[in-house]
């Protein structure tokens, strides 16, 4: 029982339609939460999400207010579960605090028991919402917790150089040296709030590395990667690859960027919500400057000011099609992105902010398809050369192609659906008091 009941957030209060609960049901009831702190953690299982048969799920999206509008576009139900505000969690990223206070936990448990409850899933799906590594498994309900390969408890992978404070002062080099000291108590950190709120719940604590853990707790975790790209050899029996799960915006390219594409080399450029803008608008001149056309998305006026008549600029860009025009993506790094440009079998210039992109442009970079560039380092003049470089490497492009024949291979929604199948058979229906039937 909880030790301290917190108040309801004002967004579950409003009673949104679609909470419901059945008497019966002849289609299996699985409830998808993205928590909103960046839009990758909202829109990777909101894909998943629309590609589910409607004959044979029942489907409930939530997240903040702020994607309602997506989530309707797709054709979804959507109920507005807040989350902490993306600007306190990118400051606490970037000074490698816990991402997740004690009260803040403690409020989005208790939002979720509360939509659990009201719409009685059989199955939560869960992109970065932490809580449901308490809520789901105090509701008895399986959860399926989507992540990326590096935070597998299982892996091993050497903790890369984040953008953090302390790196411009003692340089990258010196704060290598560190991080095997520093970083396991970061990962420790983000256990204490969770531990706490456990406790409250009844459940036991986790133990382990700490970030690894709680950002991986599920029933079942699932990753959106390919193994090739990581190389982290046997998981655990809970622990499986899909491959990545790819959204665009439904907007068009505009038809006369494909014939300004063929002239020359292009470059399509997009910092993501959680990317450094300043610093992709240097690489977008610094690209023109060499002559290519650049397709840029993702700043907005009067952000991006005036820009080099090679530069087609456009608020929203499909990143697919975006991708398959260019010969090189510019990109925060993070998996969406970089999985897009893959896909296309193009090399990636990774500017990573956080974390999660640092591994993951580690991870591209081990395989000789793409370079990263710093933050501080797009306003160099190395930038150049770094971009004239990746324009003519071939081997990096034989490596982005490489792989781009292991992502051609998964099938995302066939491997969950068999995960979704282990726990929620067809027919293990629930009667209105939530047993099986």
């Amino acid at each position: 029982m909880l030790l301290r009941e917190p108040s309801p957030s004002p967004a579950l209060l409003a009673g949104d339609p679609p909470l419901a609960a059945p008497k019966a049901a002849s289609r299996r009831r699985v409830l998808f939460v993205g928590e909103g702190v960046t839009l990758a953690h909202v829109v990777r299982p909101l894909e998943m999400a629309s590609q589910l048969d409607p004959a044979e799920f029942d489907v409930l999206f939530a997240c903040d207010a702020r994607y309602e509008g997506l989530v309707r576009e797709k054709g979804l139900a959507h109920v507005a579960l807040p989350c902490i505000d993306p600007a306190d969690f990118k400051r606490r990223v970037y000074k490698a605090e816990a991402l997740y206070t004690v009260d803040e936990l403690r409020r989005q448990a208790g939002d979720d028991l509360r939509l659990l409850e009201a719409w009685r899933p059989q199955l939560v799906v869960g992109d970065f919402r932490l809580s449901l590594g308490i809520s789901a498994e105090r509701a008895g309900t399986p959860h399926i917790a989507f992540s990326n390969a590096h935070w597998s408890p299982s892996a091993r992978l050497e903790c890369p150089v984040p953008d953090h404070p302390l790196v411009g002062i003692l340089g990258v080099s010196v704060m290598k040296r560190l991080l095997p000291l520093a970083s396991p108590w970061f990962f420790r950190r983000q256990l204490k709030a969770f531990n706490r709120v456990r406790a409250e719940h009844g459940l036991a604590p986790l133990g382990g590395r700490g970030a690894h853990e709680v950002f991986t707790r599920g029933t079942r975790t699932v990753y959106l990667d390919i193994p090739q790209l990581y190389g982290l050899g046997e998981l655990s029996v809970t622990e499986s690859f899909i491959g990545p799960v790819q959204w665009s915006p439904s907007a068009r390219l505009p038809e006369a960027w494909a014939a300004s594409c063929r002239r020359g080399p292009v470059v399509f450029a997009y910092p993501g919500s959680s990317g450094d803008a300043l610093g992709t608008l240097h690489l977008v001149r610094a690209a023109a400057a060499l002559g290519a056309t650049v397709l840029l998305a993702g700043i907005k006026q009067p952000q991006r000011g005036d820009l080099p008549p090679k530069v087609l600029a456009a608020d929203v860009i499909p990143a697919g099609p975006a991708a398959c025009l260019a010969d090189l993506v510019i990109c925060n790094g993070g998996s969406p992105m970089v999985y897009h440009a893959l896909s296309a079998g193009k090399p990636v210039l990774g500017v990573p902010v956080n974390l999660d992109q640092h591994f993951v442009m580690d991870a591209v970079s081990r395989h000789g398809a793409g370079r990263v560039l710093r933050p501080g380092q797009c306003r160099s003049k190395d930038a150049s050369a770094v971009l004239r470089a990746l324009l003519g490497d071939d081997a990096a492009r034989q490596a982005a192609a490489s792989l781009k024949t292991y992502i051609d291979a998964f099938d995302p929604l066939g491997e969950f659906l068999h995960v979704v199948d282990e726990l929620v058979p067809a027919l293990a229906l629930r009667t209105e008091n939530g047993h099986a039937a």
